[in-house]
């Protein structure tokens, strides 16, 4: 039985991409594999809180116990760790790692099938990798919860506007969309597409009270009474999208998107001013716009 532990990192968008990862690895293995979630971060991290399982129903998932105990997982993460964040690991340190068994990076998956067959594999990472999440979609769409049970008004087409102002994200220097960046957006989708309908606006938001600061002009409903996984899977079933620079924002444009819907995304994703078509390619009709 091959046994894969996973750290779990960040917030529920960052857990998707970790388990897409995860999935990527156990769909290219020939073994019967059984994953493992280290969720031990969360017993410090306060900002996020693990989330996963309240979206995601597998029974191939189990939490992290005791026995599960492994020295070589204990001390590579660590200084794994340390080192990324003092220099870029190259390809040639991620080839290494996998020799071992060791999916370990700071974004991309990068010797993830080469690790397919060992007995005991250990992922850690954020794993923002576009191809790799969209190889294992199907499959985490198949296994999200209670997706039946949230349910729109068959009489409009939403617009899923997801903002990320919160005080966590503003103190960390991470780039910031101004209300402009959202209005435009909405705009220019509803401008191209919905001229004679009747639009919502659904937004999505880390701090609701300095979302409802932004006003769209149009009907809109602030979904500040359900769970990370519940908007979630609110936002899979709206038409459009307007995301932030999140991986939260990402993923509901990702698992909602249909083959005529919009998605506008900021052209700046990560605080070291990357270009995001160049970091986290996407969908087929994305937008960049400035931020």
């Amino acid at each position: 039985m091959q046994k894969i532990i996973v750290r779990m990192r960040g917030g529920l968008g960052n857990q998707l991409f970790i388990l897409a990862c995860t999935y990527y690895i156990s769909k290219n293995s020939r073994k019967k594999n059984r994953i493992i979630i280290d969720n031990r971060e969360y017993n410090t991290y306060k900002v996020r809180n693990f989330e996963l399982l309240d979206l995601v129903k597998d029974t191939s998932l189990q939490l992290y116990q005791k026995e599960d105990f492994s020295i070589k997982y204990e001390i590579t993460r660590r200084i794994y760790h340390v080192v990324q964040k003092l220099v870029n690991p190259k390809a040639k340190v991620n080839k290494l790692l996998a020799s071992i068994g060791l999916v370990y990076s700071k974004r991309n998956s990068e010797g993830a099938i080469k690790v397919a067959n060992k007995n005991n594999i250990y992922v850690y990472g954020y794993f923002q990798d576009y191809k790799m999440a969209k190889a294992v979609k199907r499959i985490i769409k198949e296994k999200m919860k209670n997706k039946n049970e949230i349910k729109l008004e068959e009489n409009f087409k939403y617009i899923a506007v997801s903002i990320r102002c919160g005080k966590d994200y503003v103190e960390g220097g991470w780039p910031i969309c101004s209300k402009e960046y959202y209005v435009n957006g909405v705009e220019e989708i509803i401008k191209e597409k919905y001229k004679n309908e009747d639009v919502k606006i659904l937004v999505f938001a880390d701090d609701t009270k300095e979302a409802k600061k932004i006003k769209f002009g149009y009907k809109t409903d602030y979904i500040d009474n359900l769970s990370s996984g519940e908007q979630l899977l609110m936002m899979e079933k709206c038409d459009d999208f307007v995301i932030a620079n999140s991986s939260f924002s990402w993923w509901g444009a990702f698992l909602g998107v249909k083959a005529d819907s919009i998605v506008i995304a900021p052209n700046v994703w990560y605080s070291n001013k990357t270009l995001t078509k160049e970091s986290l390619l996407a969908f087929e009709n994305m937008r960049y716009r400035s931020i």
